[in-house]
C-alpha cells in the first residue's frame, strides 16, 4: 500500500480510466448494454440512491444537489421524478410499460413510458454504442480515476500502509468526487446519442462541484470518513456493479443500504455468494470447473476467500 501511494496513479478523470473502449479497441461494439437494458426493463432508480442526490422528495426534481441524478436516472411516465422503495416488504408493481427501454425512443424519447410509475434508468446508456453513429464514449470499466481516489482515501483514514492522516484522506475523498462528477458529465456531454438532459459542457462548473462536496449528506466529517467514502465510491461504480457488489462484500455490508426492512437483504440476497462460471467454462475448462465447483456451479458456494 505505501509503495503505491507513492508511484504515479490513475489521476486524469477521463483519459486515465482503463477498460475497453473505442480509444484502445477501434471498432469495438457494445451490445451488452443494450442486452441488459432488454433483460432487465424492470429496472429503476432506487430510493437509496436517490436519498444521496437529494435534498427531498419533491417530484419535480427541485432537490436534486448532485448531477448524476439526471445522467443515471430520468422521470417517470408522468415526467416525475419518483425512487422505487429500495427494499419493500412486497415487491410493488410499477404499472406501466413493461419494457421502457425499447428502441422505439430513438426516434421519440417519450414512447414507452407511458404510465411508468418510478424513475427509469437513463435511456441513453442502453443506446451509446448500440445505435448507427453513435459515438460510444464510455468504456465498459475496469478502474477509474475516481475509484483510485477514494481507495487513497480510504487507505489514510484506516492507517492502511501509510500514518492515519484524516487531512489527507478528506482531500483524497474530495478529489474523488471531482474525478466521478466530471466523468460522468463527459461521458454525457460527448455521447451523440443523448439529447434529452444532455449536459452543456462536458466539465462540472464550480457550482455543480460545490454543491455536491458542501452538501450535508456528502461534506467530510472525520468522524464518519470511512462511511462517506464507501458512499461515494458505491456512487461512481454505477456502470460496474459487480465491483459494487465486491465493496459490499469487503466493508461488511458498508456501502448504502435501506434500513425499513433489514431482513429483506437477507432474504432476497443473503445466499448470493459468487458469479456463476460462463458455460463455456465447464466445456473447455471441465477438470478445473470441476475441482472448483464440486460439480454444483451454486451462487450460494462461498469462494475460497470468504470461507
Amino acid at each position: 500500500m505505501a509503495d503505491a501511494l507513492n508511484k504515479p496513479l490513475l489521476s486524469d478523470p477521463v483519459l486515465d480510466v482503463v477498460g475497453l473502449s473505442t480509444a484502445n479497441i477501434p471498432g469495438i461494439g457494445y451490445g451488452s448494454r443494450g442486452s441488459f437494458f432488454n433483460q432487465e426493463s424492470r429496472a429503476r432508480m432506487g430510493s437509496t440512491l436517490w436519498n444521496l442526490f437529494s435534498n427531498n422528495n419533491n417530484t419535480d426534481g427541485s432537490g436534486i444537489f448532485d448531477l448524476r441524478a439526471k445522467i443515471f436516472f430520468e422521470v417517470n411516465g408522468s415526467n416525475q421524478w419518483v425512487p422505487y422503495p429500495q427494499n419493500p416488504v412486497t415487491p410493488i408493481a410499477d404499472g406501466g410499460s413493461p419494457d421502457p427501454y425499447n428502441t422505439q425512443r430513438d426516434g421519440d424519447w417519450s414512447l414507452g413510458k407511458v404510465g411508468n410509475l418510478y424513475s427509469d434508468y437513463n435511456y441513453y446508456w442502453g443506446r451509446d454504442g448500440n445505435i448507427g453513429g453513435s459515438t460510444n464514449p464510455c468504456p465498459e470499466i475496469f478502474m477509474s480515476a475516481a475509484e483510485t481516489d477514494f481507495l487513497k482515501a480510504e487507505a489514510y483514514v484506516r492507517g492502511a500502509g501509510v500514518a492515519q492522516n484524516n487531512a489527507a484522506a478528506a482531500a483524497a475523498y474530495n478529489d474523488g468526487i471531482t474525478a466521478s462528477l466530471t466523468f460522468w458529465k463527459n461521458m454525457a456531454f460527448q455521447s451523440s446519442v443523448w439529447v434529452v438532459n444532455k449536459p452543456s459542457s462536458g466539465t462540472p462548473t464550480d457550482a455543480e462541484l460545490n454543491a455536491v462536496k458542501t452538501n450535508s449528506k456528502v461534506a467530510w466529517s472525520d468522524a464518519n470518513g470511512l462511511k462517506l467514502i464507501y458512499a461515494q465510491e458505491w456512487i461512481d461504480l454505477f456502470r460496474q456493479p459487480w465491483v459494487a457488489w465486491a465493496l459490499m462484500r469487503r466493508t461488511g455490508n458498508a456501502t448504502p443500504q435501506d434500513t425499513t426492512n433489514p431482513t429483506g437483504y437477507t432474504q432476497n440476497y443473503g445466499s448470493l455468494q459468487r458469479f456463476s462460471y460462463p458455460g463455456d467454462e465447464k466445456q473447455y475448462n471441465f477438470a478445473n470447473w470441476q475441482a472448483a465447483t464440486g460439480g454444483s456451479d451454486l451462487t450460494s458456494t462461498k469462494i475460497w476467500i470468504a470461507k
